[in-house]
């Protein structure tokens, strides 16, 4: 007796592939990337509260988040005592890696940090101005932690708010011609606010604008 004639096999659809398969939003590397700038204040690098700009980028693999930023210094409000003008220039590098949830961020955080300076003081007659630089510049290393929120405003464009408070690991003093110019703060802490675009995955929060 014959076997029964086998019914055809209905073809897969026009365009797609029996092998293809969809890959997650979420689980491909580069919709996960994303990258920013921002600006805020810090207090312990230079003299003082000091303003501060800044770039950051980063890769996000929910709920964890790696971040990479170069903070730049600038506008110290402080004078030394014993110094009648400084001229100096800051930096602060960051990297940190931080866990997400409902957008709250915890990060532990590592830095390197950079300091440029130059003192001037009157002399001790008072008749003239001399200078004293300090060590040319200085780099020196932080770790702590980060706190921040992220409110996504657009489907691609988020706001994020940040506190940052790191231990300074090795304090430079800077001194020129035997006068104290400043002494790095034992912790460095710093506010930020940053606008940044993401390429993906919407981490199920409704954007505030449509």
């Amino acid at each position: 007796m014959a076997n029964a004639e086998e019914p055809p096999s209905t073809p897969p659809p026009q365009g797609t592939s029996s092998t293809a398969t969809d890959v997650p939003a979420e689980t491909r590397l580069f919709t996960n990337f994303f990258i920013g700038a921002g600006a805020g204040a810090s207090y312990g690098v230079g003299p003082g509260l000091t303003g501060m700009t800044a770039l950051s980028a980063g890769i996000r693999r929910s709920p964890f988040v790696i971040l990479f930023e170069t903070q730049v210094l600038w506008g110290g409000w402080r004078k030394p005592a014993e110094v009648t003008q400084v001229d100096w220039n800051g930096m602060i590098v960051p990297i940190a890696l931080c866990y997400e949830s409902r957008g709250f961020m915890g990060c532990g955080v590592y830095a390197s940090a950079k300091l440029e300076a130059q003192g001037y003081r009157d002399d001790r007659e008072g008749t003239s101005t001399m200078a004293y630089p300090a060590d040319g510049q200085t780099w020196f290393s932080n770790a702590g932690f980060r706190a921040g929120y992220e409110l996504r405003l657009t489907t691609g464009i988020y706001m994020r708010v940040y506190l940052d408070v790191l231990k300074t690991l090795s304090i430079p003093s800077l001194r020129g011609g035997g006068a104290p110019i400043w002494d790095v703060s034992p912790l460095i802490g710093s506010v930020g606010l940053y606008l940044f675009y993401t390429l993906g995955h919407d981490h199920g929060r409704k954007p505030l604008f449509n």
